[in-house]
Order: C-alpha cells, then sequence, then structure tokens
C-alpha cells in the first residue's frame, strides 16, 4: 500500500513542460458546464447584511463538523451567500488564456483555473423545490436538474447516515479537461488541493451563518457518477452536507 501510494504521487507529481509552456498559445476550456437552455434556472439571492457579529477568529473556533442536524427549513439566502461566496465569480480578467473577461472565483485555485461543476442536493430550504441542482457561475443561478424526493440518491451516494438528514449537500466535482492542458497530469494534484480550499471557505460560511456542516468522504463514487450524471472526464472529489444545528 505505501509503495502504491509513493508511486502513484510520483507519477501525479511529474511535470510535462512542453505542456506547460505551450499553455499559454492555447484556449482555455469552458470554465463550468453547459446545460439545456429549456431547464429552469434559479437566480441566487446574495444578501450581504451583515448577520452576526464575528471576527475571522471566532469562526475559525467555532467551526467544527456537525453531524447532527435540526428538521427545520434553512433560508435561500444562507444558501446563496455559502454558494456565492465559495465558488461563485468574484471578478473577471479582461483577457487571459486566450479568452475575453475570463472568471475569476472566490475560491483560488492553481493557475487560476475554475476546474470545478458544483452539485448540489437541496431539502428544506425554503423558496425552492427539494431536488438536485447545478450551480452556474456565470450566471449565479441554480439550473434545476430535477425536484422531488433526494433521500434515495443520497442513501445510494453516501455509505454513512447523517448526511441524509442535511438541508444541503454539495459535491464538488473536478473536470479533468479544465487543468490537463495546462498542468498534464500534475494538475489532478493540484486539483486535490484546491478542493481543500473550496471545502474550508464552504465550512466556515456555513459556520458564519450559524449553520452545521460536515465535509464528507465516505461517499461511493460509482453511485455519485451516476446519480449526478456525469460525463467521463468528472471526478468527484468531495461531499460537503450542510444544515440547521441544535441548541446546544
Amino acid at each position: 500500500m505505501e509503495e502504491f501510494i509513493l508511486e502513484t504521487h510520483k507519477r501525479f507529481e511529474n511535470v510535462d513542460l512542453k505542456t506547460l509552456m505551450s499553455a499559454k498559445n492555447k484556449q482555455a476550456p469552458e470554465t463550468e458546464k453547459r446545460f439545456p437552455t429549456e431547464l429552469k434556472r434559479i437566480p441566487l439571492r446574495v444578501n450581504e447584511k451583515k448577520l452576526a457579529d464575528l471576527t475571522l477568529y471566532d469562526i475559525l473556533r467555532k467551526r467544527e463538523s456537525k453531524r447532527d442536524y435540526t428538521k427545520k427549513e434553512i433560508s435561500f439566502e444562507s444558501l446563496s451567500n455559502i454558494i456565492y461566496y465559495s465558488y461563485g465569480i468574484k471578478q473577471y480578467r479582461d483577457y487571459a488564456y486566450n479568452r475575453k473577461d475570463y472568471p475569476v472565483s472566490y475560491s483560488p485555485a492553481a493557475g487560476g483555473l475554475n476546474p470545478f461543476n458544483i452539485y448540489i442536493y437541496i431539502k428544506k430550504v425554503t423558496d425552492i423545490k427539494d431536488g438536485l441542482y447545478y450551480y452556474s457561475p456565470k450566471e449565479n443561478c441554480l439550473v434545476e436538474l430535477y425536484t422531488g424526493l433526494t433521500e434515495i440518491d443520497l442513501s445510494e451516494n453516501y455509505s454513512t447516515e447523517f448526511p441524509i438528514h442535511a438541508n444541503i449537500n454539495i459535491f464538488i466535482v473536478t473536470d479533468i479537461e479544465r487543468f490537463i492542458w495546462k498542468y498534464g497530469e500534475r494538475g489532478y494534484r493540484f486539483s486535490n488541493i484546491d478542493c481543500g480550499i473550496l471545502s474550508e471557505n464552504i465550512t466556515l460560511l456555513s459556520t458564519y451563518l450559524g449553520l452545521g456542516s460536515c465535509m464528507v468522504a465516505a461517499y461511493v463514487n460509482d453511485s455519485v457518477v451516476k446519480n449526478l450524471n456525469l460525463n467521463k472526464t468528472e471526478i468527484p472529489l468531495l461531499g460537503i452536507s450542510i444544515g440547521g444545528i441544535p441548541d446546544e
């Protein structure tokens, strides 16, 4: 097992300098997944009003994994703030990677690339139907993939039970095409690091908004691929459950 890990790390540590140097002459791939225009779009409702008098130090002290969630609804504004300030577009670069108006996410990534697709299972969130959604940063909206009960999908996706009771279950999925054109195989390593940064931002935002969260590695890869209808270049990296927490 140790040798396998070391050899695998070595492979993804290799740098293809030809690929890296030639990237400046290439055009970056699209930075998000495209869905049919007929699918319903729900614009996020970001509320920048300060909700709590907390410093960053307070939030870091308060943040911890929460696995017990209340059955109460949480607000669509809270969901919107978590999604937007974690993977929303902060600004556009005038010209980058041979593309005009290249998006810059709130969550940093190697090379300033945008390697992720964000899928969200929603249950008991105000003003939005239960179901599965995709976050479109460019449109700053949720694309409705299906509405209805999410429990069957979640029970298949996870090998643990507690996320099924959460209001929100996020799956961070990387798209190989968005990093391999520049970094080659090493891009996979960067993508995992970038996933850690993004997931920490999500959990800190959840803590600020008075919600509990937990990063979940106990997911069943094949089930996630099937239930999210991922294409062959998409790889699930992490699940995150978010919900209201009981009074302590």
